[in-house]
């Protein structure tokens, strides 16, 4: 029980310090008070997977760190399983804003 709870602290705290979430603001303003806002945010899921392998290695009873051809194994079984949603476009996005706005 011990153990279990050691691994989840060690889990929690390698995720919240390994710098995996890379965000971008920006904000343009013109004088007319009009402008632009930007936002994005990426992720970098290899520190994350390899995490992964390092725990299911160590809960699987193996002793070491694990190969490079479970780590790699493991890499391209997360891209296999990755579901790719993509947003409304721009055009969208504006037309939806425009008739919330003239909504009000």
């Amino acid at each position: 029980m011990r153990r279990n709870a050691g691994l989840l602290a060690s889990l929690a705290a390698s995720l919240l310090l390994t710098g995996c979430f890379d965000v971008e603001q920006s904000l343009v303003l013109k004088k007319d008070l009009s402008g632009t806002a930007g936002f994005r945010m990426m992720v970098n899921m290899e520190p994350m997977v390899l995490m992964m392998v390092r725990m299911q290695h160590q809960m699987g009873g193996k002793e070491g760190e694990p190969t490079a051809a479970e780590i790699e194994q493991a890499k391209k079984e997360f891209l296999a399983s990755k579901k790719t949603e993509k947003g409304p476009s721009p055009a969208e996005q504006k037309a939806e804003a425009a008739a919330r706005w003239i909504r009000r």
